[in-house]
């Protein structure tokens, strides 16, 4: 009876250990949603065809990657991605840039955006001996995208690196699709859609005690949105 106890105690603290382990974060040597390429597939085409293979989304612009037959890392032509579909997740392509669907409706969809965080960018070293505090916003861009596109690397050489470059500062941003507006999920932004009565939308945004960061929540303002544009 000990020895079980002891080894549930010790269970227990693998268990802690575990939860407590660091979370994946993208880095400019390894810039994706995802930790590695995950088994998907890809609507393309107005025929809505369908593509199998290995993927990934990218941190910098919402572009899609795939590991090609040979190994190595591609680049998708967005403008023949419609959506994907990796694991459980659903992305939409909207404007060549992919967005986690979050909730669906007939009115429209609750969108997640992982996008770089411009401001926490800002205020550390970029590498390269510059720091991003005394570079524009240009040198940022070019300076970064040269390291963040693992294009025609093979996956085997990218995989070795993923860990070593710097920690890329991320932020969720939540977005109503709505009658083709793709609306920050934000009081301010909501009151600024064009078309949309602003007392009208205060008035049910107060009434349904709309949570900013709640998908369900969310879900009920695309309809409030869509019947009153």
């Amino acid at each position: 009876m000990k020895r079980i106890a002891l080894f549930i105690a010790a269970m227990f603290l693998l268990a802690c250990f575990a939860s407590n382990a660091q979370q994946y974060e993208p880095r400019d040597s390894w810039p994706y949603v995802y930790e590695n390429f995950l088994e998907g597939v890809v609507s393309t085409g107005s025929d809505d065809a369908a593509s199998a293979g290995h993927f990934n989304v990218v941190i910098f612009d919402g572009s899609l990657m795939y590991i090609g037959k040979d190994g190595n890392v591609m680049s998708a032509d967005m403008s023949r991605v419609n959506s994907v579909r990796l694991g459980s997740d659903i992305y939409i392509n909207i404007r060549g840039k992919l967005y986690l669907i979050q909730a669906a409706v007939n009115e429209g969809l609750v969108l997640l955006g992982k996008e770089l965080d411009q401001d926490k960018l800002d205020r550390v070293n970029i590498g390269y001996g510059v720091s991003s505090a005394t570079s524009s916003d240009k040198n940022i861009v070019v300076l970064l995208s040269g390291r963040m596109h693992t294009v025609t690397r093979h996956i085997s050489q990218s995989e070795k690196e993923k860990y070593d470059g710097m920690v890329l500062p991320v932020r969720d941003t939540r977005y109503l699709y709505v009658k083709g507006h793709l609306i920050p999920a934000t009081k301010s932004e909501v009151l600024s859609t064009p078309g949309l009565d602003k007392n009208a939308a205060k008035a049910f945004m107060k009434k349904e005690k709309i949570r900013w960061k709640d998908a369900s929540s969310l879900s009920r303002l695309v309809v409030f949105i869509h019947d009153n544009i």
